[in-house]
Order: structure tokens, then C-alpha cells, then sequence
């Protein structure tokens, strides 16, 4: 017997969970004939080309310095902050650290993991460094290349959520 899983609503009548079943019978039907055909596609699937999963493995590679820059809370705040602050000639470290709760020290070494990313860049006048939020278009295209080619191949992958 068929159990009423697909049911939307209540059934409020004989009639209605007659008709709830006869549906139900239906799809059922439908999904027992297309999983000889669905298992067949998914092994097909299943085979990502190994040079593909290499070239991924690079990407990542290359994006290490990206990933780890944004992957920390602290300088997740500081892009926040600098960019709210919006003064587009740069934001000194005296100001950041007003608006942060980290040490003059912490906001200046966390700067310079920005800077080395390609997310931040720094205008000097005389003695004062401006920081401001610049991406390097570069560093973010390749972040961007890399994301999309991950999305690809996790598009490409059969649905695993179903049991059998």
C-alpha cells in the first residue's frame, strides 16, 4: 500500500483522500519507473573528469590568500568598517580602532593580511597611511572563476539526498 507522503493538505472527506490517493499511486508509479533510468544517468554522471577536479584544486590554490583573509571574523569587521566609514581618500588606523574592539596593533596586523590579499590598499602622505577597501580586481576575478568552476561541477554531481 501506498502511504500518503505526497499529500499537501488535510483531507477533510472520503472523497478527497480517495482522490489524495489515487494521485499518490500515480507518482508513485511514475518514481519506481524512472529509477532504473535515474541510476543509470547518475552513474554517468557520477564520473567528473580528474583533470577538472585538478584544475579546482588550483584555483583553490591560488585563492588561498583571499579565502583566508575573508574566512577571519575580525577582518570580515574591518572591511565592514572601513567601507562604513566611507571616506573614499582612506581611513587612518587610529579610526579603525576607535570603531573596533581590537588593540591599535591587532587592526594594523590585520591590515597588512588585507593588503597582501588584495582587498585593501594603503595611501601614504608624509608620515599617515590611509587604509581603504579596494579589491584587486584581479584576486577577485580568480575568487570568482573559482567559485563558479566549484558550483559547475557540484551542479554536475547527482542528488545524493534520497534514500534508497
Amino acid at each position: 500500500m501506498v502511504s500518503i507522503f505526497f499529500t499537501k493538505g488535510p483531507l477533510c472527506c472520503p472523497a478527497c483522500y480517495k482522490r489524495f490517493k489515487r494521485l499518490n499511486e500515480r507518482r508513485y508509479n511514475r518514481l519506481e519507473n524512472a529509477k532504473p533510468q535515474k541510476a543509470q544517468h547518475d552513474e554517468q554522471r557520477q564520473h567528473v573528469d580528474s583533470l577538472e577536479i585538478q584544475q579546482l584544486a588550483e584555483e583553490f590554490a591560488s585563492c588561498r590568500k583571499i579565502l583566508l583573509a575573508l574566512g577571519d571574523e575580525n577582518r570580515q569587521h574591518l572591511i565592514v568598517e572601513i567601507v562604513g566609514i566611507g571616506k573614499c581618500s582612506g581611513v587612518r588606523v587610529g579610526e579603525i580602532t576607535e570603531r573596533t574592539h581590537l588593540s591599535r596593533p591587532a587592526v594594523s596586523h590585520h591590515l597588512q593580511i588585507l593588503k597582501g590579499a588584495g582587498l585593501a590598499k594603503m595611501r601614504r602622505e608624509g608620515t599617515k597611511n590611509y587604509y581603504y577597501f579596494d579589491a584587486d580586481a584581479k584576486a577577485m576575478n580568480g575568487l570568482l572563476r573559482m567559485l563558479m568552476h566549484a558550483k559547475r561541477i557540484m551542479e554536475d554531481q547527482p542528488d545524493r539526498s534520497y534514500t534508497k
